[in-house]
Parts: C-alpha cells; structure tokens; sequence
C-alpha cells in the first residue's frame, strides 16, 4: 500500500492544472474494488488517479488505486490503466461443510475507453491481471492435495461503470 501511495504523490505533484476535476462512479471490476464504487480525479488533462473501494459479495471489501492515461488528452475517451487492487476470489478448503472465501490483490494493467470523461458517463475496462496473491495460494492449496476450480493463471476481466460528472 506503501508504494501506491507514493505513485498518487508523485502523479499529482506533475500536475500542471490549477483547477481539481473530481468524479464519482458506481461499477463492476477491479477499478471499483469488484462491486462498489471509485473516486477520480484528474490531475492534468492526459492523468487521472483513482480509489476504489467495494464488496466482493463472498469475500469481504475490496479496494483498488491506481491511475489512468488519456494518450489523447480530452479529445479521446481511450485510456490506459494501472490498478493494484483486489482482482481474485478463492473458496478456501478451511472446513468441508461451510463456504470460506478470501479475496487476493494484485497488479492489473487495462485498456478501456471513457465516454464522457468530465460530463458523467459510462466507461467500459478490459483489465488483464498481471499478478495476484491469489496464485501463489492456489498453488499451495494444490500442493496439500485439494483441488482449486476457477482461474488460478493471470488473464483478462472486465469493467464497467457509470461515472457522475466532475465537482
């Protein structure tokens, strides 16, 4: 958590824009923290950083922060992303009659597109998971002789959402 923080300083003391661009959306994936809700706010007209915060139903909160990229600026709703957040769920073999799930974090680069970033919009993610605790515990889950189901391997997911405009 340390580092991301670092990351969000360094990005907003590069900005060159005097006035904050804030908003609010509700949506699915990591960006919102699985089921939840982020803050963005754009710190020149190409950087955005944001913090997600939600519920992954089975497993407790999830959160995510990270940061977008217009490659365009505000001519373009193409972005590219960087999250570290909550990206993968596990059924945890603590006991044979109830269901224990846990969530994992990662790293997760995406590619998307926004389509009003500063009027309130929807916007839709295609998030590839580069690394995830999750991995590494389904690996030793497998090592004790029990069996994992789902994805256990990085690949691709997806977001949506709906963004409020800016305040």
């Amino acid at each position: 958590m340390k580092k991301e923080i670092i990351v969000l300083m360094f990005l907003s003391f590069i900005s060159m824009q005097s006035k904050a661009e804030f908003s609010i959306g509700l949506g699915l994936g990591v960006p919102y923290g699985v089921l939840g809700t982020n803050l963005n706010y754009s710190i020149n007209e190409k950087i955005d950083v944001s913090v997600g915060i939600g519920s992954t139903i089975v497993a407790g909160m999830g959160t995510s922060i990270g940061a977008r990229f217009y490659p365009m600026g505000s001519e373009s709703g193409l972005r590219f992303s960087l999250f570290h957040g909550t990206n993968a769920i596990l059924e945890e073999p603590s006991c044979a009659v109830c269901d224990d799930f846990e969530s994992y974090k990662g790293w997760n680069v995406g590619v998307g597109w926004d389509w009003s970033r500063y009027d309130g919009g929807w916007d839709l993610d295609v998030i590839y998971i580069m690394t995830s605790k999750a991995f590494d515990r389904a690996d030793e889950l497998e090592k004790n002789g029990n069996k994992v189901s789902g994805s256990t391997e990085p690949g691709v997911r997806f977001s949506v959402g709906y963004h409020w405009a800016s305040f």
